[in-house]
């Protein structure tokens, strides 16, 4: 059996009693002593086969774990905790940062001040948090709890969510506002992962339920956000006296042809839609219920009326007659002293009467 116990000849108290306790438990009690190898020396605390420590107040338990930094502490198998006041807690836990903490299985604390908890966490930014998380060497202060944290300050919540926004990004009315409420003054806080460089099969979205909130950097629900947004406009446009502002929208009117006219919608009221007729046969008014197009049959009947009237002259001489035509007075055309007429479906046909024309000429003096 190996039992090694060195040091000052006082009574052992704190964690020197501890550790001494420890030891002879281990080494005199059990026999683990002799196979594991047992030192306790000034404020050294070594328990495992090759496990290593360094020079001032360490403390390492486990097969091949080491504590080199000051004031250091390593448990479990291979665990390294390798800066000033490090802590490696679990099987392959590496603590490599100053004053950082790694506790898990195969836990990766590499940032200064950093802390890794739970199986596979990694710490590579300085002050950062990971719990069942990695934070990459640039997010420092950032905080993954399952997910992947890439930018200082940034909180990464639930597994495969990842925070990669930075800060200073505008809100929603970034364009007129600048202050704290529109623009982010830390990075983002992510519950999923939408980056344009993860696959879309794998991106990660989630709903954040049970939100309230009174004051505008405060998380509100759909509900109120809604119940707010619609509540507001009525609001307004119900509002007979405050003429509604800050309108930018556009929009076409186009007919059956080609002709196309673009309205823009602002608050200085240059533009002005209106609905008419052509000035002279349709007539546009506003009803209650939009614009009414109503004909003036009146006038149409005046001018169907008047382009139907046409006149019929003869060539006769000093004084031409004249007659004119309409609807009511139709031509008619007559056939005197031997001359007929008829009007069918292929028009007007004029012709001669044999017997009459006959007679005209027998009983005629005049010699042909």
């Amino acid at each position: 059996m190996k039992v090694k116990v060195t040091g000052r000849r006082k009574p052992p108290f704190g964690r020197k009693a501890a550790a001494l306790l420890l030891a002879l438990a281990l080494g005199g009690t059990t026999g683990a002593g002799s196979a594991l190898g047992v030192d306790v020396t000034g404020d050294h605390l070594r328990i495992g086969s090759g496990a290593v420590l360094g020079s001032v107040s360490e403390s390492v338990i486990g097969t091949s774990a080491k504590a080199l930094g000051h004031h250091s502490v390593a448990i479990g198998y291979e665990a390294w905790a390798t800066d000033d006041e490090s802590y490696a807690i679990g099987c392959n836990a590496k603590a490599t940062g100053g004053v950082s903490f790694a506790i898990g299985s195969n836990a990766k604390a590499k940032g200064m001040r950093s802390t890794a908890l739970g199986f596979h966490a990694e710490t590579d930014g300085q002050d950062s948090l990971a719990l069942m998380g990695t934070t990459s060497t640039a997010a420092t202060h950032g905080i993954a709890i399952g997910g992947q944290v890439t930018v200082a300050d940034g909180v990464a919540l639930g597994s495969y969510s990842k925070a990669d926004t930075k800060a200073g990004q505008l809100g929603y009315l970034g364009n007129s506002s600048d202050g704290r409420e529109w623009r982010a003054t830390r990075a983002a806080l992510s519950v999923g992962d939408t980056s344009s460089s993860t696959p879309a099969s794998m991106r990660v979205t989630r709903q954040i339920t049970g939100l309230t909130g009174t004051k505008v950097t405060y998380g509100i629900d759909k509900t109120k956000l809604v119940q707010n947004i619609i509540g507001s406009v009525i609001n307004q446009i119900n509002n007979g006296s405050t003429p509604i502002t800050n309108v930018q929208a556009k929009f076409k009117i186009a007919d059956a042809g080609t002709g196309t006219k673009t309205i823009t919608a602002d608050k200085t009221g240059t533009e002005t839609i209106k609905f008419e007729g052509d000035g002279t046969y349709i007539t546009s008014a506003m009803t209650a219920n939009g614009v009414k197009y109503s004909l003036d049959t009146a006038a149409l009947n005046n001018a169907i009326g008047g382009a139907a009237n046409w006149t019929v002259k003869d060539n006769e001489s000093p004084t031409p007659g004249s007659k004119q035509i309409n609807a009511a007075t139709p031509l008619v055309v007559k056939g005197e002293n031997g001359v007929t007429t008829k009007v069918d479906t292929g028009g007007l046909t004029i012709g001669l009467n044999g017997a009459n024309l006959s007679s005209t000429i027998n009983n005629s003096s005049t010699v042909i």
